[in-house]
C-alpha cells in the first residue's frame, strides 16, 4: 500500500531509513522503501548497503538530475499507491510518523506533515536557515490549514499515486525553490484538497548563509518563471507575500530607490544576515531588493502581465 519515497544528495540516510523500516514493519501494511541516489559524490558506500534490507530498493543515477526530475521519477518508480514524500536530510522524532500518515489513507486528499527544527541553535555560519526555519516554516497545523495551498512543501508529504499521475513537478524549473508551491498550486486548481496534520520530520540541514542567499535568489528567479506561465497571474501574485509587497513597491513608483537603496547597503544587509541574530525582516528586505533589482534590470513589471 505504501512507497516510502526519499531522493539522496550527498547525505548519509542510514539513521532515517532505519527508523522508518522499523515503524513500517511494525504496520499491517505492504510497504517499499524506494531510495534513489541522485549523482552524490558523498556517502555511496554507506547508502548502498541499506538494498540489504528487506522491502527496500535502491537506485543510483550517474548524474544529478535535479529537485523536480527526482520526484518524478520516485513516483514513477513507486509501485503502490500511496506515496510518502520526505527529504533525505531528516531524522523521524514521532514514534507513530509512519501510523499517523496510514491512519490517513485517502484517495482524494494530500497530507502534509511538517517541519521541526532543532531547539540548539547552529553556529553562526549557519544561523540565518535555521532561524528562518525556526520562526517561518515551523508552524502548527492549524495555522497551514488557514491557507493550506500556499503553505504546502514537499518535505514531508503524503500523496495518492493517481492524484500524483496526472501533475508530476516541473522539471524546468531548475535550482533550489519554489517547484513546491507550483505543485499545490496545480493540486488548488485540480480541485485537490491538502490536509496539514501535526507529523513532523525534523530538518536536519545545515546551509551557511552565503549559500542559502544564493539558493534564495534562485527561489526568486523561479517564481517569476512561474507567474510568466500561468494564466492566473493576479491569483497568484495575491497568494505570493513576495509579489503582493512589490506590487505595492511599484505602484507607489518606489521600484528603483529600493533597488538603489538596497545596492548600497547590500555589503552591510549581508553581514547582518551573517550575524549571531539575523532578522527575519531585513532578509524579507533582502528578497525584495534583490527582486527589485531583477526587476529593474529586465523591465518586468508586474501589472499588464499577459
Amino acid at each position: 500500500m505504501l512507497s516510502i519515497c526519499i531522493g539522496i544528495y550527498n547525505w548519509n540516510v542510514t539513521r532515517l531509513v532505519a527508523e522508518l523500516h522499523r515503524q513500517a514493519c511494525s504496520l499491517s501494511v505492504n510497504f517499499e522503501i524506494l531510495l534513489i541516489d541522485d549523482g552524490s559524490k558523498l556517502f555511496g558506500t554507506e547508502n548502498v548497503s541499506l538494498a540489504n534490507l528487506s522491502h527496500v530498493r535502491y537506485i543510483e543515477n550517474k548524474v544529478n538530475t535535479g529537485r523536480s526530475a527526482i520526484r518524478n521519477q520516485l513516483a514513477y518508480e513507486a509501485k503502490f499507491p500511496y506515496l510518502l514524500f520526505m527529504d533525505c536530510d531528516t531524522a523521524v522524532i514521532c514514534p507513530n510518523f509512519l501510523k499517523s500518515y496510514v491512519e490517513r489513507f485517502s484517495p482524494e486528499e494530500v497530507i502534509s506533515g511538517g517541519y521541526a527544527y532543532p531547539d540548539e541553535k547552529p553556529d553562526v555560519p549557519f544561523r540565518l536557515r535555521w532561524y528562518y526555519g525556526k520562526r517561518v516554516e515551523e508552524v502548527s497545523a492549524a495555522t497551514k490549514n488557514l491557507n493550506p495551498y500556499f503553505s504546502f512543501s514537499t518535505f514531508n508529504f503524503l500523496i495518492p499515486k493517481a492524484i500524483f499521475d496526472h501533475l508530476t513537478f516541473d522539471e524546468s524549473l531548475i535550482g533550489y525553490g519554489h517547484e513546491d508551491t507550483l505543485f499545490g498550486w496545480q493540486l488548488k486548481k485540480m480541485g485537490i484538497r491538502i490536509r496539514h496534520i501535526d507529523n513532523s520530520l525534523l530538518h536536519e540541514v545545515r546551509v551557511e548563509t552565503k549559500v542559502y542567499l544564493k539558493q534564495t535568489e534562485q527561489a526568486i528567479d523561479n517564481l517569476l518563471k512561474i507567474l510568466q506561465r500561468i494564466e492566473e497571474k493576479e491569483e497568484w501574485i495575491e497568494q505570493i507575500s513576495l509579489l503582493r509587497f512589490m506590487r505595492k513597491v511599484e505602484r507607489c513608483f518606489l521600484l528603483c530607490f529600493l533597488k538603489i537603496g538596497f545596492l548600497v547597503c547590500k555589503p552591510l544587509i549581508i553581514r547582518l544576515l551573517n550575524s549571531s541574530s539575523p532578522s527575519i525582516k531585513l532578509f524579507n528586505f533582502y528578497k525584495a531588493g534583490y527582486l527589485a533589482t531583477y526587476m529593474c534590470q529586465k523591465r518586468v513589471s508586474l501589472f499588464g502581465l499577459k
